[in-house]
């Protein structure tokens, strides 16, 4: 669990620091650099669009520093500020996730997917700020965990989609790409919240339970 402590916020930033550089182009609002399958409605909510990606990529840059023990307790009045930012850009990118989720390629089980994600995501902030502002700051750190679960959907995303060429090329599964993509609006955050219920109720474990 130390280890675990140490170790991921450095894996968050190296995920996050490669999606930002995959999905900034997106910020162009140029039509030829879009994903294919979300092309039209991408053209048919360009503010949503640029809200959502600039609030995302925000928040995948700022969330590993929130959980890195050492700068919180050295820069108190820094933790604030970006803490607050990355409340503002989640919020910000979940109403736009939200906003175009409705028209999600795949129909109606991928808009689900992807909207109960944005949901969960505003949801999951809105909780963090509010134990923050109740100065109760084991709960709210329990919910930044949550909401940066969530944010890093981003990233699972784009290791989930790529391997669906991969096992399709080799016979292993046999979708085409309008199911895959149904099924990773599920994939890249389901597991994401599972893992992090886990460790969050294995840090309110006594220590000696743990080893």
């Amino acid at each position: 669990m130390r280890l675990l402590r140490q170790f991921a916020p450095g894996f968050f930033l190296v995920g996050a620091l490669l999606v930002t550089g995959l999905v900034g182009r997106y910020l162009t609002l140029n039509p030829e650099v879009y994903f294919d399958a979300q092309r039209a409605i991408y053209e048919a909510h360009p503010i949503a669009l640029f809200c959502h990606v600039l609030g995302g990529m925000v928040a995948l840059l700022l969330g590993p520093f929130q959980f890195m023990a050492g700068l919180r307790a050295r820069f108190p009045r820094a933790h604030r500020v970006t803490g607050r930012l990355y409340a503002a850009s989640s919020v910000t990118s979940s109403i736009a996730g939200l906003t175009m989720a409705t028209r999600a390629f795949g129909g109606f089980p991928a808009g689900l997917g992807f909207g109960m994600l944005a949901v969960l995501w505003l949801l999951t902030i809105v909780m963090a700020v509010a134990r923050a502002r109740q100065r109760n700051f084991t709960a709210h750190r329990e919910w930044v965990i949550r909401s940066f679960a969530l944010t890093l959907a981003a990233v699972t995303l784009r290791i989930y989609l790529p391997a669906h060429g991969i096992l399709d090329g080799t016979g292993v599964i046999d979708l085409d790409f309008i199911q895959m993509y149904r099924a990773v609006a599920w994939l890249c955050w389901v597991p994401n919240l599972i893992v992090a219920e886990w460790y969050i109720n294995a840090s309110r474990m006594p220590r000696e339970s743990i080893a």
